[in-house]
């Protein structure tokens, strides 16, 4: 049986940034990883607030900068709980592809 596990203060975590990216004319959506810095309820939703490290398009070793970003929880894909990732039950593949207008492959999920 699955026993949902909040996301923590503290915690790392796997978020899907809001809007399209496009790169080399083609669209994608970005996931990134980061630090919890702060969760607050609005709308009856948790925000999470978070950091992370922002790295130059097709670069992966040369660091731009880091960055703060506000997120609602069901954008979290997976994040750590006392270092061992888990899946966030609030996720929500729906909503997402409504929001921005696209359709997402199922494995992506499991790609992040």
């Amino acid at each position: 049986m699955f026993v949902p596990i909040e996301l923590q203060i503290g915690e790392e975590a796997i978020a899907i940034l809001p809007g399209i990216q496009k790169q080399f004319g083609i669209d994608h959506i970005k996931a990134v990883r980061g630090k919890v810095l702060d969760i607050k309820r609005i709308r009856g939703e948790n925000s999470v607030t978070m950091t992370y490290r922002d790295y130059e398009a097709g670069k992966a070793t040369v660091l731009t900068k880091t960055k703060t970003l506000k997120i609602f929880d069901y954008r979290i894909v997976k994040f750590t709980f006392g270092g061992v990732m888990q899946s966030n039950p609030q996720f929500d593949i729906p909503r997402i592809e409504k929001e921005e207008g696209i359709k997402l492959d199922p494995n992506f999920v499991n790609w992040v």
